[in-house]
């Protein structure tokens, strides 16, 4: 069943070596420190990139050059997890020199969200790299208030996440489907469209999420996938929880309705407020592997990890 997903992670192991840098945007304490010492509490060797500690230049964490160098000492020194930070803005001005095909070569486990969309979904496509979408230790996880997620991340790094995965509310029109796992946040797949590396949506279930934006933004990037081609042959849609997509006209509640809407219009099984992506107790999923949605819950059909 995977069409893409050719490189698999093997799970850590505590004493494992790790780099935490900063390909997108710039890191500060107390997430920082709090992103770091969550990993050493993990029984992980944390090695730190330039990045980490470089200012926004403007929004990013440092040019692209340190960026790039901190990725590519990880891969010299064969770290078996590469960590991205947060997210933020930066990773669109890496695509020019970022290690793609030498990251899937080394298939190091990676673990990130939000602006990291795009570097997962090229090192998925085009280098058939699997990779955890989900929340980073500098981010919402940075502070000890989310335990969910915490243990998400622990789950996802030391290859612990039962099959019988994550719940939502069943929306499609069908109650099941199966297809490899792809996606990311919204605003970044509707970036890729017309882009050299825009979604491949065909027999996928398609991980949809989002965080601050209105619901009729939603619906226009969602169109911008449409005919872009991006959502041809999709199997299935995972829905995020779009925390604070808040409708400000007055309508009741419009995100429900565009979300049912479009599994409707795609004719596939569907869930809603599924805990991925932005948001507390998100929960990592691993794109590039085969899954299935099953009367309200996603199912693994196969190992993330080696």
């Amino acid at each position: 069943m995977i069409r893409f997903g050719k490189h698999v992670p093997r799970a850590l192991r505590p004493g494992d070596s790790c780099l935490l840098f900063a390909p997108s945007g710039a890191v500060r304490d107390p997430w920082k420190t709090g992103g770091i010492e969550l990993l050493k509490s993990l029984e992980l060797d944390v090695k730190t990139g330039q990045s980490l500690d470089a200012g926004p230049a403007p929004f990013a964490a440092g040019p692209p050059e340190i960026r790039i160098r901190d990725w590519n000492t990880g891969l010299d020194s064969e770290c078996p997890a590469l960590l991205p930070a947060r997210g933020g803005f930066g990773s669109t001005s890496l695509l020019g020199d970022a290690p793609f095909a030498r990251t899937a070569r080394q298939a190091p486990l990676w673990i990130g969200s939000s602006d990291c969309t795009v570097l997962q979904s090229i090192l998925l496509q085009d280098h058939g790299l699997v990779t955890f979408y989900g929340p980073m230790p500098c981010g919402q996880i940075a502070e000890p208030d989310d335990q969910t997620g915490r243990r998400g991340y622990r789950d996802a790094l030391f290859g612990d996440l039962p099959n019988q995965y994550l719940a939502g509310q069943p929306i499609g029109p069908a109650a099941s489907g199966t297809g490899e796992l792809r996606g990311g946040c919204l605003t970044l797949l509707a970036w890729m469209c017309g882009t050299p590396w825009q979604l491949d949506g065909r027999d996928a279930i398609l991980v949809i999420e989002d965080i601050g934006e209105s619901p009729y933004r939603i619906q226009r990037m969602m169109e911008q996938l449409w005919y872009s081609g991006s959502l041809e042959g999709v199997r299935g849609l995972v829905f995020g929880a779009f925390p604070d997509c808040r409708d400000r006209s007055g309508n009741s509640d419009p995100l429900s309705q565009v979300l049912a809407d479009w599994a409707e219009r795609l004719d596939v099984p569907a869930l809603a407020n599924v805990p991925v992506g932005h948001g507390a107790g998100a929960m990592p999923i691993p794109l590039g592997i085969s899954a299935q949605i099953d009367n309200g819950q996603l199912v693994l059909l196969d190992r993330p990890w080696m």
